[in-house]
């Protein structure tokens, strides 16, 4: 703002310099945001695939997930609590929490008092929470090969999402 006399003129604030990107670098944002788009795309339509796969069995995405992460650690002779079961599947320990008690009212898994941590859970996969499991993981194995199917060969795509699962480095 500056005043001239009686009469005040209001001017806009100077605007940030915008970084200037060399074309080759520009070139290259705009190929990470096709790729970031078609993963997202990508994504979708496989989890679409997925859920169709496991609704006749009665399960989400995300039970599923867990169900099989608790059966693989219990199918090792391990007794995970909530918190392993969590990191085998890499989810978020509280939304874990909440999907094992819907798995237990299902009676595909039974949520134990840990003796030696009473504030923990330990979790056993039932007879049945077994059998379901090992449907599901057959029916997403089948899911996952005929959407693959069209990748001549997978181990360079493997290969780049297992670096960007790692988080890029």
């Amino acid at each position: 703002m500056a005043e001239r006399g009686a009469q005040v003129v209001l001017r806009d604030p100077p605007r940030p310099a915008r970084p200037r990107l060399a074309v080759a670098e520009a070139g290259q944002v705009a190929a990470a945001a096709r790729a970031g788009f078609l993963l997202w795309y990508v994504t979708l339509r496989w989890q679409r695939e997925i859920a169709t796969a496991l609704a006749p069995l009665g399960l989400t995405h995300v039970q599923f997930v867990l169900l099989a992460a608790a059966w693989w650690l219990n199918s090792r002779g391990e007794d995970p609590n909530q918190l392993s079961v969590a990191r085998q599947a890499g989810t978020d320990v509280k939304m874990t929490s909440e999907v094992l008690r819907k798995l237990e009212a299902k009676a595909l898994i039974v949520r134990t008092v840990d003796a030696a941590d009473t504030r923990a859970r330990r979790i056993r996969v039932t007879e049945r929470g077994g059998e379901l499991a090992l449907a599901a993981v057959t029916a997403v194995e089948g899911v996952d090969a005929a959407f693959f199917r069209a990748v001549s060969d997978p181990g360079p795509l493997l290969a780049t999402l297992r670096t960007l699962a790692r988080g890029g480095g």
